[in-house]
């Protein structure tokens, strides 16, 4: 999975689906688009920050247009870095140029710099992390669950849909927008709640009435559901809580009544395919948009279009999530699961994750 750092990285290229004039760039395991007239060539070295990277005050003027003097950076001092989609694909940062790597870092040439170590400390660069609006905080602790323990994240299509081969048996998943809460039910029915970003931390949140994951899972009697399905067994269920951002992706949902969709289960350390889910917890599934032989063609054209989480289209879908039917890890060993996202949806960098 995407691990946010400022790093040096070897480029690889590969061709934009909408765009002659545009390369998609992979940088670690993130995405860039970047203009074929810029020469990138795969196995340079490039340095990379991504999205809610807040660079220091002699970096910035690195990112302003030169005609207009307007900075490509957000906030309130023009200091962060934004994603930004360019004909249908996510650009998830920017390059730093080497000499002002190398002139920061003391070294004489990119050779010298370590590929993947984070850079941030050493250049000035800081996360923004956005507030937690209410409902979203509770009383944190440290993380402690006895046996696995995994976290999830979903990749580009566009830098990694090589993992995919034509006619692999594939599901395809409608992707919601809200906020992934990761749970772990123990066999002596204790409960453990956190977050995607409280989990890369290594927390947990204490069970609090007003705290919109914990609301979530009780009102779905996801615990009981877990309990009945899997007795004696230790259970991890991720899924997406709604609604999380905003009364725009209300998915039909009463906010003092947020629920939840699952999207993967493990069960003893194992996965579980969707077809195997029992029919109770199969009713929580994020909607089902395609099963079949995988068809890059046919899977984009489903990235649009409606959402079918609250069964009447109330708003755009955000796009779609493509994995084996039969779950299995990617090349580099991380569980496979790329999205595809609908060219008219907008993120936004305070969007909760």
């Amino acid at each position: 999975m995407a691990i946010w750092k400022v790093s040096a990285e070897r480029a690889e290229i590969f061709p934009h689906p909408n765009s002659d004039r545009m390369d998609l760039c992979k940088v670690g395991m993130f995405q860039l688009v970047v203009a074929k007239s810029n020469g990138y060539r795969s196995g340079d070295v490039v340095v990379f920050a991504p999205s809610r990277a807040v660079l220091p005050p002699d970096l910035r003027p690195h990112y302003v247009n030169s005609e207009t003097g307007v900075s490509y950076l957000v906030g309130p001092e023009h200091d962060r870095v934004s994603g930004i989609r360019l004909r249908g694909e996510l650009s998830e940062g920017i390059t730093i140029a080497l000499d002002y790597v190398l002139a920061r870092l003391g070294l004489q040439s990119a050779e010298q710099l370590v590929l993947g170590e984070d850079l941030a400390p050493a250049l000035g660069i800081t996360k923004y992390e956005p507030p937690l609006p209410a409902g979203f905080s509770g009383q944190l602790r440290r993380l402690e669950v006895d046996g696995p323990f995994l976290q999830h994240d979903v990749e580009q299509f566009g830098i990694f849909g090589g993992e995919f081969v034509p006619g692999e048996d594939v599901l395809a998943t409608e992707k919601i927008h809200g906020s992934q809460a990761n749970m772990v039910f123990r066999p002596d029915g204790s409960i453990h709640v956190t977050s995607k970003g409280l989990a890369s931390k290594g927390f947990e949140i204490g069970e609090d009435q007003a705290n919109i994951y914990w609301r979530a899972l009780r009102n779905c009697r996801l615990h009981e559901l877990v309990a009945e399905s899997y007795p004696n067994l230790q259970v991890q269920a991720f899924a997406e809580v709604y609604p999380a951002q905003g009364v725009a992706w209300s998915y039909g949902a009463d906010g003092n009544r947020p629920w939840l969709r699952i999207f993967r289960l493990v069960v003893g350390g194992q996965e579980v395919p969707r077809h195997e889910v029992p029919t109770a917890l199969r009713e929580l599934w994020v909607p089902l948009v395609y099963e079949g032989p995988f068809d890059e063609n046919a899977l984009r054209g489903l990235a649009r279009g409606k959402e079918q989480v609250s069964g009447r289209e109330l708003h755009i879908r955000e796009g779609i999530v493509v994995t084996p039917r039969q779950p299995r890890p990617s090349r580099e060993g991380w569980n496979l699961a790329l999205k595809m996202i609908n060219d008219k949806f907008k993120g936004s960098d305070d969007d909760i994750s």
